[in-house]
């Protein structure tokens, strides 16, 4: 069986797709679970972090070659990308949640603006056509 480094180094040098194939089937698992367990569950947030860490893999290839195990380049990797996703995640639910409180808040209607939309709507109605648009 080939090993991971020599596989990532065929991949490094001649671009050996199928060399990378062997180590994403060989890994995908661990990196898939490692991920699952940080981002609390949410399956569909795994899956981007996977494809981080492989893409991170692939772009990064030639200089891994000092890593002992890939593998734990891979788990580490995991951990960050899931650590950032879920910072990302949390950022993206605060401004929802503060977009959603400032429509909320602006959705109450003003007193005054009750009394004037309809004077305002029969107002534009009784203009002329040019002075209307």
């Amino acid at each position: 069986m080939t090993s991971d480094i020599e596989l990532l180094n065929r991949y490094a040098t001649q671009r050996d797709e199928a060399a990378f194939a062997e180590l994403v089937r060989r890994h995908l698992d661990h990196v898939y679970s490692t991920a699952l367990r940080l981002v609390g569950g949410d399956t569909h947030i795994a899956d981007d972090v996977a494809q981080m860490v492989f893409t991170d893999l692939a772009r990064k290839a030639r200089s891994l070659h000092r890593y002992a195990a890939l593998s734990g380049w891979l788990h580490t990797s995991a951990r960050f990308a899931a650590a950032k996703e879920v910072r990302g995640e949390q950022r993206r639910r605060q401004r929802e949640q503060t977009a959603l409180t400032m429509t909320a808040a602006s959705v109450t209607p003003d007193p005054q603006w009750e009394q004037l939309r309809p004077v305002l709507d029969q107002a534009i109605g009784e203009l002329s056509d040019v002075d209307r648009d």
